[in-house]
């Protein structure tokens, strides 16, 4: 993102300070939003309800894909960073509900198997993926690689639809060791 933005954006005045100050507001705004909407979402999510965690996951999932690629594209320096903080909240605010979603669905006896997998799994689409969105931004461009990485997000919609569909309207309450 820092790229993005030094490369085809130019930075609103701001007092006689450098850029770099832009980057301390940038980095500052979208830790203040993401624990704001982290906290907004705590009080309203009820996380034993596993149709409407899965549906706050599609839903969040989805606007995380919209909004890189909405910052991918964006003209103006204002827009991207709309974009960019949007991005940040609904991944940051996302990670902690799927966790949470995820250890609660799963059955003990092989959670521990099933959680590493998903790590292993996270690791190899971040090894193979971002070596190709790389070949996309050096043989494309930055804001074509952008516009992928949040095109790549689409199956994981189809399958939150699914786990929606498939899933039970309550998470049984977890058993007691």
């Amino acid at each position: 993102w820092v790229a993005h933005l030094v490369d085809n954006f130019s930075f609103p005045a701001l007092g006689h300070f450098q850029p770099v100050i832009w980057f301390g507001i940038i980095s500052a705004g979208s830790r203040l939003l993401c624990i704001a909407t982290t906290e907004l979402v705590r009080r309203r999510l009820d996380m034993k309800r596993h149709r409407q965690v899965a549906w706050v996951l599609l839903v969040f999932t989805a606007l995380l894909s919209a909004s890189v690629i909405v910052f991918g594209l964006a003209g103006s320096f204002f827009l991207a960073l709309a974009a960019l903080w949007s991005a940040d909240i609904f991944r940051y605010v996302r990670v902690p509900i799927f966790r949470a979603w995820q250890t609660q669905s799963i059955d003990p006896a092989v959670r521990a198997t099933v959680l590493s997998i998903d790590g292993q799994t996270d690791a190899l689409g971040q090894i193979g993926g971002g070596p190709a969105l790389g070949a996309v931004a050096t043989f494309g461009s930055l804001r074509a690689a952008l516009v992928v990485a949040g095109a790549i997000l689409a199956p994981a919609l189809l399958l939150l639809v699914r786990a929606g569909r498939q899933g039970q309207g309550a998470v049984p309450a977890a058993e007691e060791p």
